[in-house]
């Protein structure tokens, strides 16, 4: 969560994200998304053709989720298409977050 007014980040753990496949040679880079250990949703990039797609299903997420935490699809895909720049720019692969 972002706060304009007082200029500082609130961050909870709440999702994990594991990088089963970085594909640096081919730009493409798939992320799983877990929330208490279950996996809700699979995010395929490809940066080389400029696409996202995403596998799961976003709203079941989102009802195990506090209201502050929730994203749009829109949100998620942005979120991992910068993960996936920086992944492969920098040549990371089989990297996992919280």
């Amino acid at each position: 969560m972002f706060s304009k007014r007082k200029g500082f980040t609130i961050w909870r753990k709440t999702l994990l994200f594991r990088y089963p496949v970085i594909d640096i040679e081919n730009q493409y880079m798939e992320a799983n998304v877990f929330f208490k250990n279950k996996k809700y949703l699979t995010i395929h990039v490809d940066v080389k053709r400029n696409l996202e797609c995403m596998e799961g299903n976003l709203m079941k997420l989102n009802n195990r989720l506090k209201k502050d935490h929730q994203m749009t699809e829109a949100e998620l895909k942005d979120i991992k298409r910068h993960n996936a720049k920086y992944l492969l720019k920098n040549k990371l692969n089989h990297t996992e977050t919280d």
